[in-house]
């Protein structure tokens, strides 16, 4: 908890009973600038394990079991939510040098009229990350769009793609 950017979750340690629920607080210590992903693990443990009262058997015998772990994918908003994604030519990728990832379902090619032709391409690129999108190639007459999905407004939104 000594880093600034970390992910406070809260408690850590639970005991639910079967059908019971609890709530668990996921807490940041500063407002973020950029978007952030966490892993929350959650991992079943035994009453023993989890008071610290473990007995030893002296018996010899053979157990089995199944251990289950919940991965939950948890993201943090930043301050400023500022889409931002911009098509390099040269290296043919997509860059976003926004705040926030970018979850697109279609990818247009558009020509110098405005028509596009869409076609379908489920990816996401995270803040200060780049992705090749196979349908892009260098095309410097048209332009190219992206339909994304607001994850904070819950909306579709179209982007045209600046070159650079």
């Amino acid at each position: 908890m000594s880093d600034e950017n970390a992910l406070v979750v809260t408690p850590q340690k639970i005991a639910v009973a079967a059908g019971g629920e609890r709530i668990i607080r996921l807490i940041t210590l500063s407002p973020q600038q950029k978007e952030t992903t966490w892993r929350v693990y959650f991992e079943s443990v035994s009453e023993d394990i989890f008071s610290n009262e473990v007995t030893r058997k002296k018996e010899k015998s053979a157990e089995v079991g199944v251990s289950i772990v919940w991965g939950a994918l948890v993201h943090v908003a930043p301050n400023t939510f500022k889409p931002g994604l911009i098509f390099n030519s040269t290296t043919e990728k997509v860059i976003n040098n926004g705040t926030v990832r970018i979850p697109f379902k279609e990818v247009g090619i558009c020509d110098t009229s405005g028509k596009c032709i869409w076609k379908k391409d489920n990816s996401t690129i995270y803040p200060d990350t780049e992705v090749r999108i196979s349908a892009f190639n260098s095309a410097p007459k048209g332009s190219y769009k992206i339909k994304y999905i607001n994850w904070i407004t819950n909306t579709e939104e179209v982007m045209t793609l600046p070159t650079q």
